[in-house]
């Protein structure tokens, strides 16, 4: 119990003292229509992590790669880099991303600002988005049109978004070098069926992947 403590304590502290490199603008401007996303999928201790680059004019996939690693590390509230950050890492490191990345998990929506999409972009230097599908904390404000801001106490943490197709909202925040309103943007471009696409396909190969594995 003493060694989890210690590490979260570590945990926490690596949070905050990285989240001060968040660039919280369009670094660079975003004027490609390549949009990236990826995702995580287990079985047992057995992670697959998948990236799926999309083409948001023609809707094609032009790019797919994926990585399997042994993952031991416990999931831990507000923690999650701690169980996925590793078999994205591996995923991503060696590979060009040719636009902005869309991770599956928060950016700046996070306790200490920092959750796994800031995490990835301040590690690789990505430019990312955090796109979630609960809210981790923040209180909701009036909706305006098919969005509303998420604030904790009086700073803006990311937006809620309905999409056409979804009755409830994603939650999206700010990855890393990149604008909320971008990001938004972003999201809303990406999306079909209420979801951006590059996630939901992502999702979809990972968890095909996994299937295989489990009949081998």
């Amino acid at each position: 119990m003493a060694a989890v403590s210690e590490l979260i304590a570590q945990l926490k502290a690596e949070q905050r003292r990285l989240s001060e490199r968040v660039i919280m603008e369009d670094v660079p401007p975003f004027e490609s229509k390549i949009v990236a996303g990826v995702d995580v999928s287990y079985v047992e201790s057995v992670a697959v992590g998948c990236l799926v680059v999309m083409d948001l004019q023609s809707q094609k996939t032009i790019q797919t790669e994926q990585k399997t690693v042994e993952c031991t590390a416990p999931y831990i509230p507000g923690y999650f880099f701690l169980r996925e950050g590793p078999v994205l890492i591996e995923l991503l490191e060696d590979l060009h991303i040719p636009g902005p990345l869309l991770v599956d998990g928060n950016g700046t929506l996070h306790p200490r600002r920092l959750g796994l999409a800031s995490h990835l972009g301040i590690r690789l230097d990505l430019q990312t988005v955090g796109v979630a599908k609960s809210l981790l904390m923040g209180e909701i404000q009036q909706r305006q049109g098919n969005m509303a801001s998420i604030l904790d106490h009086d700073d803006c943490v990311g937006t809620a978004l309905w999409l056409t197709g979804r009755k409830n909202p994603v939650f999206v925040s700010v990855g890393h070098r990149i604008s909320l309103s971008t990001a938004v943007e972003i999201v809303q471009h990406s999306s079909t069926s209420g979801y951006p696409e590059p996630l939901r396909r992502a999702h979809s190969i990972a968890k095909e992947t996994l299937q295989e594995l489990q009949t081998k």
